[in-house]
């Protein structure tokens, strides 16, 4: 039976609003092009560099471990974020830095020596202004597209060394990849220049039908549930003891734990179901949660009316300045 005080029919008039519509996904056109035109923008000003970019084909909605393993081995990573919270990767391989740092201190690209080096900050001091012009003339490239569902306004944040920050810095949602190919001093030297961005919700859809004034019930009745306050409890262990050995236990006794205990955690809602599971371990030196998609719900037959699924929430912890999140990602690793 459906809970009291639960309408059927709404569930099902929300349902219908939330269907995706029949239509084309669209996708902002030419964003190849405007990463090529706004990379020869940035390189304007380095004499020498000679810079003839070609764009690969975006790749759309890869998860963040795929994004992540698409980045080239040798690189340098930036860190880019827009003011609102929002981030993303700027990447270069080292022959393109070094490039950059070659033109700006002898005048020219030279001959690959086939030596490869970690970036480092001054690395970083002097590809920021080329990246920043890059960013800049990319937004302007796509200022009028349609079909862009990744943050805007995306600039220099900070550079990092440590590949493992990245799983704390950056969001854990699909990520748009933006690669390319560039030549250097005339075909000296060669090598990438990655973009990894967030989507930042459901791209834009054509409608393909009349249906298109029935979909305003949905997200906004669906914005409103999501707002709602939950709450968890995370059950570290349960177990079955005699009457005897509940009055027999004082503070200050030691309770042991199974390792198989520390590997499934369970959160339940008030009514005691279970909507996620996590393992207990560490990041760094730190005890961490990682949560994971509960295998009880994955078993739960697809929602119905007397069959209510369980109410999805987010939260946003407050604000900080990357530099500090950096300092701090660093510190759990040591």
């Amino acid at each position: 039976m459906p809970d009291p005080g639960f309408n059927a029919a709404l569930r099902r008039k929300i349902q219908r609003s939330d269907a995706p519509p029949r239509g084309k996904v669209l996708r902002p056109e030419g964003v190849g092009l405007a990463l090529s035109r706004a990379l020869r923008k940035a390189a304007t000003p380095f004499d020498g560099l000679l810079l003839d970019p070609k764009a690969a084909d975006p790749v759309w909605d890869l998860d963040l471990k795929e994004g992540l393993a698409a980045l080239p081995a040798h690189r340098m990573t930036v860190v880019l974020e827009d003011g609102r919270g929002a981030r993303g990767l700027c990447v270069l391989e080292n022959t393109v830095v070094d490039a950059l740092v070659e033109v700006q201190t002898t005048g020219k690209v030279d001959q690959p020596n086939g030596l490869i080096r970690p970036a480092t900050q001054i690395d970083a001091v002097l590809t920021r202004d080329f990246i920043g012009l890059f960013l800049t003339a990319f937004e302007g490239e796509l200022a009028s597209a349609v079909g862009v569902n990744w943050p805007r306004g995306l600039t220099y944040g900070t550079h990092i060394t440590d590949p493992k920050q990245l799983d704390l810095l950056l969001p854990n949602c699909p990520h748009h990849l933006f690669r390319v190919g560039l030549e250097l001093g005339g075909g000296l030297k060669s090598g990438d220049i990655v973009v990894l961005v967030p989507a930042t919700g459901p791209v834009l859809i054509e409608e393909s039908g009349s249906d298109a004034s029935n979909r305003s019930f949905g997200p906004a009745w669906t914005e409103t549930i999501n707002a709602a306050r939950v709450c968890l409890e995370g059950i570290v262990l349960r177990r079955k003891v005699t009457l005897a050995e509940l009055e027999a236990m004082a503070v200050g006794d030691i309770l042991k734990l199974d390792r198989s205990d520390l590997a499934g955690l369970p959160f339940l809602d008030v009514n005691g179901h279970e909507v996620l599971r996590a393992r207990l371990g560490k990041q760094g030196s730190k005890r961490a949660i990682a949560l994971n998609a509960s295998a009880r719900l994955a078993a739960v037959p697809a929602e119905t009316a007397d069959n209510p699924g369980p109410v999805e929430t987010g939260t946003d912890g407050p604000g900080v300045a990357l530099a500090r999140e950096v300092a701090a990602a660093s510190a759990a690793e040591e």
